[in-house]
């Protein structure tokens, strides 16, 4: 799967645990067409990378998203640097490729994501 997501061209290094210590899952992930990845978590937010997973950081609340648990990850296929995910407490966007992120508004629970093809 590696891969396939950053054409072979590359060797990752071993797998780090970085999660918050409590356990949890990965339960959604996107990848954009410019490499960037996103992997929503259940317990810590989302992780991102920017560099067709190589390597990864934390997307939390100090970027705008509130809320621990991200069920859905979307990427708007007409402009790279709009990310969505789905939360607990509703939809956020980010426009700047996840550097920062807003609830869209109302907020409403999202329970899943349209593929966009």
């Amino acid at each position: 799967m590696v891969g396939l997501l950053i054409g072979g061209s590359a060797i990752a290094g071993p797998w780090v645990n970085i999660n918050p210590g409590g356990g949890g899952a990965f339960t959604s992930i996107g990848a954009g067409p410019t490499g960037i990845i996103v992997c929503g978590s259940d317990l810590a937010g989302a992780y991102r990378s920017l560099d067709h997973g190589m390597t990864w950081d934390n997307i939390g609340s100090f970027r705008g998203v509130p809320a621990a648990h991200v069920c859905a990850v979307g990427f708007d296929p007409a402009d790279e640097r709009i990310i969505y995910l789905g939360t607990e407490i509703g939809l956020l966007r980010s426009g700047d490729r996840g550097e920062t992120f807003r609830a869209l508004e109302p907020i409403h629970r999202v329970r899943r994501l349209p593929l966009l093809v």
